[in-house]
């Protein structure tokens, strides 16, 4: 007879608890992972996105691209005709633990403006990770270049070509800076910028970029070129705040050329003041983003 206390019935006790605590363990977290090539920041027409998934304890199925949380059809880059709404990573689905899938999004289909994408891959078992999770932006609208980019905005703005005014050929001159009867300027950004976001012009920050115009006087009953010399006030509203950033003279034909750099998004406003007392003005608005780093000869690569 075993006595009372004796050790069988103590490990007895130490097993059975080992086994309730196993059984107790949660369920190993799944190993499914992946990477996503192809995604920008900017998206424009059709992207080209290259989905790579490794799978844990079970073959992988496929991966779904949702955009603002809604299921986005995307286009096999295989034959670029079959929309499907999950994108198999195995050939056939369920056969392999390492898969891949290439897709065309297309951004078309999108309204312009500011998005949210994911990109979901999943095994046969059920189990589903993100892989990508991300904010973008699309930008589709049209673009309509030229050698001059005319974002002139403003208040006394001449619509027809200065210096061809009715009843003259606009060759009278105005002697004296500052005696400019009905003024009008013209003014705008002669330099491509970065691109053109809803009519505004993106330039990169820091750098200076052209600005041109025209400012014309009434003189009897002809419109004629300001005279030389005669100052185009700059200013920058940012943020609801004015400040001054010089001035630029009115040159030969009544021309304006400067060159302005813009730290940060802002509306540049070039303005006249006669001695009268009246203001004419001209309010161009930009945005700005980060251009592309030099490399520097002198910088050591690691």
């Amino acid at each position: 007879m075993q006595r009372v206390g004796s050790r069988g019935p103590r490990w007895a006790v130490v097993a059975a608890s080992a086994a309730t605590l196993a059984a107790a363990a949660p369920a190993a977290a799944s190993t499914l992972c992946g990477a996503v090539g192809g995604l920008r920041s900017h998206a424009q027409d059709t992207l080209r996105l290259d989905i790579h998934a490794s799978a844990g304890a079970a073959h992988l199925a496929d991966a779904v691209v949702t955009v603002d949380g809604a299921p986005f059809p995307v286009l096999l880059s295989s034959d670029h005709a079959t929309r499907v709404a999950s994108a198999p990573l195995c050939s056939p689905a369920g056969s392999c633990d390492v898969g891949r899938a290439d897709v065309d999004f297309d951004s078309r289909s999108l309204p312009d403006g500011p998005h949210h994408i994911r990109v979901v891959v999943s095994d046969v078992d059920g189990d589903t990770t993100a892989i990508a999770d991300q904010d973008f932006e699309v930008d589709n609208a049209p673009k309509h270049y030229e050698t001059q980019v005319h974002l002139t905005v403003g208040s006394n703005v001449s619509s027809t070509a200065p210096g061809a005014p009715p009843g003259g050929t606009g060759s009278v001159r105005v002697d004296r800076a500052g005696a400019c009867a009905s003024a009008k300027l013209s003014m705008l950004l002669s330099q491509k910028p970065v691109r053109v976001r809803t009519g505004v012009a993106v330039l990169t920050r820091g750098r200076p970029y052209r600005f041109t115009g025209r400012l014309t006087c009434v003189l009897g009953n002809r419109r004629v070129s300001a005279p030389k010399r005669t100052k185009i006030q700059i200013l920058a509203l940012v943020k609801g705040r004015t400040a001054p950033k010089g001035t630029a003279l009115v040159g030969s034909g009544g021309r304006v050329a400067i060159r302005l750099a813009s730290p940060s998004a802002r509306t540049l406003e070039f303005r006249f003041r006669s001695d009268g007392g009246g203001i004419t003005r001209v309010r161009i608005k930009v945005q700005t983003v980060t251009g592309p780093r030099k490399h520097d000869p002198r910088t050591k690569r690691a």
